[in-house]
């Protein structure tokens, strides 16, 4: 009997231990974590956030690497990531390959971003327009003095083609051309700065956030990148940035990308990282809370409520926060009928006009095909 008490004891330690050991090894895996990765120009944003969102979520992890929007993109249509950052949006074959593994891509807009052609500071050059920019990266302008510049050839800096950035050049600057094959290609945004600070005639581009005393901004059309050119529209070569999750987010993933869309706290960090924030503040600010959204002088078939309860289904889809449906005054509509207003280019009044539906429905189309 002594034995087998002795045994009884031995087991039951045993056991003990064995479920210490499981305990203390199962407590890392249970930690809540978010994986985020993609463009390396949305990479500095998310950096930030996930920074401070883990000093007042103690239990959450939020890793953060770069690689480009295309492999955020993948990431998260393969389910290696929670999160694929990407400085363009979706595209037609990336929709396609989600839907052939069931994936349903859900776009965030987080930021706006504008690219800024740099030329280090040395150089005389102040101002670029559109055709000249697209002419020095097909190799037709190979000389500064084309340009108004010293007579010293152009040394041409290029994101890689896997970069969200470069996609959004060729696309707005390059009008679908490939660049000429003597351009220095780089793989992120720090190497471009690093590339044109060190050599004098070289000539790069970069997102906002990016900018250096190293380097030198050089405006376009005559326009400089900044927040407000960013904001009204103006400056050609603005775009938005996006956090893509597979399918609609819930539980911690959900919560974390409120605070990154909350004005008092990623939004606030969103411009700490020198991009610029959803909505300015200062605009929406002059508005009372009870302001009622009203019909432009011209749209004589304007019909108040379902108008706006369409317009309001329609800007949450796109990931405005109009706030909900059931209600027509809020500032948070007026707030996401300026923020739409202000990323496609219409007057920027907080009214529902006929361009805006007619935009605003064509875009909702687009997200639902």
């Amino acid at each position: 009997m002594k034995g087998i008490a002795n045994l009884s004891r031995r087991l039951m330690i045993l056991l003990m231990v064995s479920l210490m050991a499981a305990v203390m090894t199962a407590t890392p895996a249970e930690a809540s974590q978010i994986t985020i990765t993609g463009s390396t120009t949305v990479q500095p944003i998310a950096e930030r956030i996930a920074k401070a969102y883990m000093e007042s979520h103690r239990a959450m992890k939020v890793s953060v690497s770069g690689g480009g929007s295309g492999n955020g993109i993948k990431a998260i249509i393969d389910g290696t990531a929670d999160i694929g950052n990407a400085s363009r949006f979706i595209k037609e074959q990336e929709i396609v390959m989600a839907c052939g593994k069931s994936v349903y891509p859900v776009p965030f807009r987080i930021a706006y971003d504008c690219i800024v052609p740099v030329v280090h500071p040395e150089n005389p050059v102040k101002n670029l327009t559109i055709e000249q920019l697209k002419d020095i990266y097909l190799g037709k302008i190979t000389n500064w003095s084309a340009v108004g510049g010293s007579d010293q050839p152009i040394l041409v800096v290029s994101r890689d083609t896997s970069s969200g950035t470069y996609e959004v050049w060729e696309d707005k600057v390059m009008k679908k051309e490939a660049v000429f094959p003597g351009v220095r290609l780089e793989d992120s945004n720090e190497s471009v700065v690093r590339a044109v600070a060190s050599q004098k005639n070289a000539v790069g581009y970069i997102g906002l956030g990016y900018l250096q005393d190293s380097v030198k901004p050089v405006s376009v059309n005559s326009i400089n990148g900044s927040e407000t050119t960013t904001l009204s529209g103006a400056y050609p070569l603005s775009r938005p940035l996006f956090m893509f999750t597979k399918g609609w987010p819930s539980g911690e993933l959900l919560d974390f990308l409120n605070y990154v869309l909350d004005p008092a706290n990623g939004q606030k960090l969103v411009k700490a990282s020198g991009f610029v924030a959803l909505i300015n503040a200062g605009a929406s600010d002059q508005l009372s809370a009870g302001s009622v959204i009203q019909p432009g002088a011209n749209d004589e078939a304007f019909e108040p409520p379902s108008t706006i309860r369409t317009a309001q289904t329609y800007l949450n889809t796109l990931n405005y926060d109009a706030g909900p449906v059931d209600g027509v005054k809020g500032r948070k509509t007026i707030s996401a009928v300026m923020a739409f207003q202000k990323a496609y280019g219409l007057p920027v009044d907080g009214r529902l006009s006929g361009q805006l539906i007619e935009t605003l429905s064509d875009q909702y189309r687009k997200l639902r095909k």
